[in-house]
């Protein structure tokens, strides 16, 4: 899967509008191409977001979107998105889906995304160890998961697990961290990591998703 991520500021006042336009924005989107939108609202700063949307391949998203920016209703939908943005800082970065579990959650359910860079030569060894990670979490809290690997080249990492609510999250994480099984799994992932446990960011979001 190709992905595009974006982030930009919302006034807080017109994130309802704001959410109408998207939801109108994917219904046009999905009369050219299969598509999900993915829209993260950070919990510590509610006017701050991020933008998830998932295509088929790359090669499908540069063949299609050619079409869909010439839909004078995109144009028209993107001016009045813009115009509840505060400010004009737009962050953009494109993506492949590496690994995922399961479809995404209904709307309005709890996130958190991680940030780190991975040693290019180890991307085997960090899926094997996702994969065994996601086995042991399975038994404790029902998630869904997205890997995005950064197509410039490098070994940026965006992971992102989707749960049904924050109080599901908190009461089943201090469980499973605990398992000597994932503690394990834990230092081997530290292994891989190009600059160490310090690059790891993590942030905790609302999710709003348009199918």
């Amino acid at each position: 899967m190709f992905v595009h991520l974006y982030e930009y500021q919302i006034n807080p006042e017109n994130v309802e509008d704001f959410l109408h336009l998207q939801a109108d924005v994917a219904r046009i989107y999905q009369e050219y191409i299969a598509c999900d939108f993915l829209f993260l609202q950070d919990m510590n700063d509610r006017g701050r977001w991020m933008e998830m949307n998932e295509f088929p391949s790359h090669t499908e998203y540069i063949r299609l979107m050619k079409n869909i920016n010439d839909d004078s209703r995109i144009a028209h939908k993107w001016q009045e998105v813009r115009r509840l943005c505060a400010g004009d800082a737009f962050n953009e970065r494109s993506f492949k889906t590496i690994r995922t579990s399961r479809d995404l959650l209904p709307a309005e359910s709890f996130a958190k995304l991680y940030r780190y860079t991975i040693d290019p030569e180890k991307i085997d060894q960090y899926l094997h160890i996702q994969a065994d990670a996601g086995s042991v979490y399975d038994q404790y809290i029902r998630g869904a998961s997205r890997h995005l690997h950064d197509l410039n080249g490098n070994g940026d990492i965006v992971e992102l697990q989707c749960f049904s609510s924050k109080r599901d999250y908190d009461s089943s994480m201090e469980t499973v961290n605990e398992t000597e099984q994932v503690q394990a799994l834990w230092e081997e992932f530290l292994q891989t990591l190009t600059h160490g446990e310090d690059d790891i960011t993590e942030e905790s979001f609302i999710v709003h998703t348009f199918k």
